[in-house]
């Protein structure tokens, strides 16, 4: 018999024991044939070594971690090996190496490919027979020859591998990825490309804000070289305006700097902007720019949907093979009654109706999340022993005694944890993980894989049934419901690494309560942000666009942290609510915020804390902050470089080396941000284009950089995010510039000044002393044929009721001050704008209103493409769905399922070389995992109905 684990007395083999032979390591849930594969590829490798990495192979960043190892201040392990010789032997702790903990980023954090042929072993030579190709079920007979660069699973010993290119790696291969990764950056590509051609249509209105035709004093007295081709309107003057009151400005944002009186308030000036729209062209280019964005977004989101099934068809998944059943009945726990019944439902529908694989999920989550905090909790206190110090599991009362408790200051500024506290929640974990050990679970949500993708789509089509019949248990024949009672409710399920095991079985009523809470938090914030945003541009413009930087650094965070009151019950839904979060916020505060607190009359000031210095300055920080911080990597470079060479051990250090997880839904925010502030402030600052190009350009390349050498691999995303973003966030952000853009050519001069016929009287001519709203003093002086002026509000977004769209009939009588080239291009930019909402409106309701209604009583399955004639186990690299949760702390996922009905372990996904997927499986963790499991066995063997204890998800699969 083998010692087992902390918490209980049943058993199981060990790497330690009998699974470590003569120095290689096998796993007791590998066939036979897969554990020779196995084995003889980890003895070619050697575990106690680094990969066999050529030096061309390796990165640049590893090459200078080795180089720098030689220098004690950078790499200090000598004395934490002193450390180890002195209580430990040399078989007992592995020292510590920093090359291999480069090595297992490198090869388990990073994203890599198959750089073999069909015949070649890890050192790129050929290998007689191919041994190492053909020793398992799970490597497939041939290639999709679209896919060019096959990705390999996490820690891939077997074959040999290489990192992707920076620059050799096309888009189509970062649909390995998940399909949303690859749209992802073809959809960046195409929106700068749209950028910069927009650029160059409005290159003629760039050019008339540079003109005299604009102002003849514009061009000298605009100092900014950056401003100068914007609406900025360096031509001011002080005229006399007898009407004018310091009331008229006491709306916010107040204007302090447009209004002046002398002291005694017996005569009142009014600051005047000598810019005006003398000329149609800068408009109707402004207009062609408008209507090429609108067409060029439209043909991209129709490409963008036929590009998505392109890469569906070039990636052979699992999600290509299989349904998801949403209600099986809870006591339908048998993947023998699964398997039986959709092959005898397809027997005469296919040639080929095989299940494959079956996977049974249970609503078992709160006896996973106690077992997983327990495996959390006592990771966290290996880490707190001291060097010197054995971690005995199954003496952890004595090992605790031995962590000395932190001191205050360290508990409150490094929020270091109490040992004997963490010990106490262990226990109590243990005491709920006993409780709930004593239920039955039922079944949630069933996984079936079938080996063709045509026996998956006959199997939707002869299943598909509506919300209404799901419901109502009703409209489908008694052969096609499952034991002749339940019609199913099946979807196309998402990948299976996209899958979010431990929240997959929360009701519909939590799901919605914890989004509409976030949701108002959310707003909340989004106020108290925009009052920061007023706060920071009362200082300067400078302390503006720095503190709306700073908001757009953190709000991915404070998103992140919201989402996790929310459950969801895939990889895509969570970023897919962390997008729409982190897309309103900053669109808000990065745009919308800066034009409501700068006063209108400041629109196209020259001055200090003006709109449009504030724009460029936004502009200039967004283009650099997000590549850059990214490129840099300060935090990982800091683990890598600082943290990882002083960790004591090989575990620890590994850990530094992990990767920052990427969000998809956070990289999309990225762009739409960029596109939705160009398009807000097109028609004032039309060079923005040309900004947003830069930014998107150089965006693509730095989040490319980082995916394939940074980012830890994440979940295969499919097209969700890619949907929101050209059904709704594109549709928006042509609304924002059509409406927005119509406001603003109505907004010229943007001084709520309207010219009289009468000429100033007498006292009004000469100098005066008067001070303004703002209690500055300005010298202004009139000559006796200057006119007056009155007040006249120009901004029709505060019109009383409100003027939309922005027609140029919408001016007060008596109070107009358009040209007519101004009204014309006023008139064209309204009326488009109403056609864009009306389009948009028309998408929003088919998405939100007529789908809903559709999915209720209709039937919906619609095949997407063609289906191929490569079989499931024909495909290599393709994984299956096998339950299991990411717990923060662990290198690879821990696994939450009984997966003893696996024929071949390469169906899990991943590898941690040198240790058994055994040591990865919570379910032993909990009394007599083991003796349950076997029992249940041997009952389901003597009984189709045998009365097991269902405490864990099941998983079985069938060869062919």
């Amino acid at each position: 018999s083998y010692p087992r684990g902390r918490y209980a007395k049943a058993y199981r083999p060990t790497m330690a024991e009998d699974n470590f032979e003569e120095g290689v390591i096998t796993d007791p849930l590998l066939g036979e044939e897969e554990a020779a594969a196995e084995a003889e590829a980890e003895d070619v490798i050697g575990l106690d070594k680094e990969y066999n990495d050529e030096k061309s192979e390796i990165s640049r960043a590893r090459k200078t971690a080795r180089y720098l190892s030689k220098f004690k201040c950078y790499n200090p392990q000598h004395e934490a090996l002193k450390a180890y010789e002195r209580h430990h032997s040399d078989d007992e702790i592995p020292v510590p190496s920093l090359d291999r903990a480069w090595a297992f980023m490198e090869h388990i954090t990073l994203p890599r490919f198959l750089s073999d042929g069909e015949d070649a072993d890890l050192n790129g030579g050929d290998v007689e027979g191919s041994q190492f190709i053909h020793t398992s079920a799970r490597i497939r007979a041939r290639d999709n020859e679209n896919d060019v660069m096959e990705r390999a699973k996490p820690g891939e010993i077997r074959r040999a591998t290489k990192m992707y290119p920076i620059w050799g790696t096309p888009e189509k291969e970062l649909a390995d990825f998940g399909i949303g990764v690859g749209i992802y950056f073809v959809t960046v590509r195409f929106v700068a490309l749209i950028c910069l051609i927009a650029g160059f249509i409005t290159l003629p209105t760039t050019m008339f804000f540079m003109s005299e035709d604009y102002s003849p004093e514009n061009r000298k007295n605009v100092t900014d070289p950056l401003l100068k081709p914007s609406a900025v309107c360096g031509d001011t003057k002080w005229m006399a305006c007898p009407n004018c009151t310091r009331e008229d400005w006491n709306t916010f944002p107040m204007a302090y700097t447009r209004y002046a009186s002398t002291e005694d308030d017996s005569l009142s000036f009014i600051l005047v902007n000598g810019c005006v729209i003398s000329k149609d062209s800068p408009g109707t280019y402004s207009f062609a720019a408008l209507i090429f964005c609108t067409v060029a977004i439209i043909i991209l989101s129709l490409w963008l949907s036929k590009k998505e099934v392109d890469y569906d068809l070039i990636q052979q998944t699992t999600q290509d093979y299989s349904i998801e059943v949403l209600n099986p009945p809870p006591d339908a726990c048998d993947p023998e009654e699964w398997k039986t019944f959709f092959e005898t439902i397809l027997e005469s529908e296919c040639t080929d109706n095989h299940v494959v694989l079956c996977s049974i999920a249970l609503n078992n989550q709160e006896l996973i999340h106690h077992l997983a905090e327990c495996r959390r909790l006592l990771l966290k206190l290996e880490l707190m022993t001291p060097l010197g110090v054995k971690f005995d599991k199954e003496n952890i009362d004595d090992v605790v005694n031995e962590i000395p408790i932190p001191p205050l200051w360290k508990r409150i500024l490094c929020c270091a944890s109490d040992p004997n506290k963490i010990l106490s929640k262990i226990k109590f974990h243990e005491e709920q993980i006993k409780e709930l050990s004593k239920a039955d679970f039922d079944a949630r949500k069933v996984f079936i894989t079938f080996e063709t993708e045509q026996a998956q789509r006959k199997a939707f089509e002869l299943l598909d049934a509506s919300g209404w019949e799901v419901m109502h248990n009703r409209g489908k024949d008694d052969r096609y419901r499952f034991r002749g009672e339940t019609v199913l409710s099946v979807i196309e399920p998402d990948e299976p690494s996209a899958v979010r095991w431990q929240e997959l079985n929360t009701p519909r009523k939590e799901r919605i309560c914890g989004a509409l809470i976030t949701t108002l938090i959310s707003f909340g914030l989004i106020g108290g942000a925009g009052c920061l945003v007023y706060l920071a541009r009362k200082l300067a413009t400078a302390w503006q666009a720095v503190t709306i930087a700073a908001i757009n650094i953190v709000t991915p965070l404070v998103c992140k942290i919201l989402t996790k009151y929310e459950s969801h019950a895939r990889d895509g839904d969570l970023q897919a609510s962390i997008y729409i979060k982190t897309t309103v916020f900053r669109w808000v505060i990065t745009a919308l915020a800066p034009a409501i607190v700068t006063p209108f009359a400041d629109t196209a000031s020259n001055a200090d804390k003006s709109l449009l210095d504030g724009v460029r300055a936004i502009f200039i920080a967004e283009i650099w902050r997000v590549p850059l911080l990214a490129i840099l990597d300060i935090i990982g470079n800091f683990r890598r470089h600082f943290l990882g060479p002083r960790a004591p051990d090989q575990r620890r250090m590994n850990l530094h080396f992990q990767g920052a997880h990427y969000n998809l839904g956070e990289r999309y925010t990225e762009m739409t941000k960029i596109l939705f502030y160009t398009f807000f402030y097109a028609v004032l600052f039309p060079t923005g284009f040309f900004y947003a190009f830069a930014g998107l350009v150089v965006l693509y390349w730095s989040d490319k950089f980082c995916l394939l050498r940074h980012w830890k691999q994440g979940p295969a995303i499919g097209d969700q995010i890619s949907e929101l973003s050209r059904s709704y966030f594109f549709g928006l952000a042509l609304l924002a510039y059509g409406i927005f853009g119509s406001y603003h050519w109505a907004g010229f001069p943007f001084d709520n000044s309207c010219v009289t016929t009468e000429v100033i009287s007498e006292e009004y001519i000469g100098t005066h002393n008067a001070i303004t709203a703002g209690d500055e003093e300005v010298k202004i002086t009139l000559s006796a044929d200057n006119v007056n002026m009155k007040f006249c509000s120009q901004d029709m977004m505060r019109f009383s009721p409100i003027a939309f769209p922005a027609l140029s009939r919408y001016q007060k009588e008596g109070e107009e001050y358009m040209t007519l080239e101004q009204e014309r291009i006023v008139n064209l930019y309204g009326w488009l704008s109403i056609a864009i909402l009306a389009v948009v409106a028309i998408i929003f309701l088919r998405r939100l209103v007529f789908n809903g209604l559709r999915n209720l009583f209709c039937h919906t399955y619609k095949p997407r493409g063609e289906a191929t004639d490569i079989g499931f186990s024909e495909v290599r690299e393709i994984f299956g769905y096998i339950p299991s949760i990411q717990v923060r702390g662990f290198q690879y996922p821990l696994l939450t399922c009984d997966v003893s009905g696996l024929k071949h372990t390469g169906l899990i996904g991943w590898k941690d070389p040198g240790v058994p997927y055994s040591e990865h499986n919570i379910i032993y963790d909990l009394p007599k995992a083991d003796e349950t499991l076997v029992t249940c066995e041997e009952e389901k063997s003597e009984s189709a109905e045998g009365d097991c204890t269902k405490l864990f998800s099941i998983v079985k699969e069938w060869a062919d």
